[in-house]
């Protein structure tokens, strides 16, 4: 029987490393609009914090209440509600993804 044997030297990887982070990163970026698009609108605060991080390999949106919108969340309390100092039931609502189905869009993959 007969086998094939390769090496890559450690150049070889790192210029896979610089690839596969372009590749990434590329990703990233692209999945950014989809995301914007997909966000509810309200006062766009939740819109305009969505961002992406290269140096972390992430996307995401930085709204105190990002978490809840993209999951869901139950009916909660909302203490000092607006800087009232009052605290308001909020109802809860139903998830309304918008960072997964960016992220799950099929894109074509580029360098």
């Amino acid at each position: 029987m007969s086998s094939v044997r390769m090496e890559v030297d450690e150049g070889g990887l790192e210029h896979i490393r610089r690839i596969a982070t372009r590749v990434r990163n590329n990703a990233l970026d692209d999945m950014k609009p989809d995301a914007e698009r997909y966000v509810p609108v309200d006062e766009g605060d939740l819109f305009l914090s969505i961002g992406v991080d290269h140096a972390a390999g992430t996307l995401h949106a930085t709204a105190p209440y990002a978490a809840a919108v993209e999951n869901g969340s139950a009916p909660h309390e909302i203490p000092n509600a607006w800087g009232t100092g009052h605290s308001v039931t909020h109802p809860g609502g139903p998830p309304q993804p918008y960072l997964r189905p960016a992220a799950y869009q099929q894109r074509p993959l580029r360098a």
